[in-house]
């Protein structure tokens, strides 16, 4: 699939995505009536006091795992575990899940999403061990990560060495 098209998926049942609605979800169609949605948990939502609902929340997106193209989960007290899940979301084309506790082993959970095409780690605990999990990542295209462990010079040596030049590094 070229990220010009847009993969053929089932429509979301009325119920289902009224659960997701009542959790806390924002939920955008992006093509009228293509059942393919912008899914986002508006930043601070989770917070140290109701951290354990993150779980929960995640677990009521797993029925749309295949309709869900873009996902924002930033700053929500995210960890790595959170990730896996995410790993089942085949379409997911951009991911936001910046300002929060996410780590190298959590982004190697992200390799396999066949269509991931940017990804932003903005203030996340990524190091320049996750540089490696890009390069696996075969259809990222853009990866942003300001405020990471990653420097300039880590960017710059992995940028040498790796032969997918249209990979953009936002840094």
């Amino acid at each position: 699939r070229g990220s010009g098209s847009l993969p053929t998926v089932s429509k979301v049942d009325t119920e289902v995505m009224e659960s997701i609605i009542a959790e806390g979800f924002r939920v955008r169609e992006l093509v009228f009536e293509s059942n393919l949605y912008e899914i986002v948990l508006p930043p601070q939502t989770i917070t140290e006091d109701n951290a354990n609902e993150i779980d929960r929340k995640l677990k009521k997106l797993l029925p749309i795992k295949e309709n869900i193209l873009w996902l924002s989960l930033k700053n929500n007290h995210l960890n790595d575990n959170h990730l896996k899940d995410l790993g089942a979301m085949v379409n997911l084309r951009k991911l936001d899940i910046d300002n929060n506790a996410i780590s190298d082993i959590g982004i190697v959970e992200l390799v396999n999403i066949p269509n991931l095409e940017g990804l932003n780690l903005f203030r996340t605990k990524v190091t320049k061990k996750s540089l490696s999990s890009f390069s696996r990542m075969i259809s990222l295209k853009r990866v942003y990560i300001s405020g990471t462990l990653i420097s300039k010079n880590d960017v710059a040596l992995y940028l040498e060495r790796e032969e997918r030049p249209n990979l953009g590094i936002g840094i």
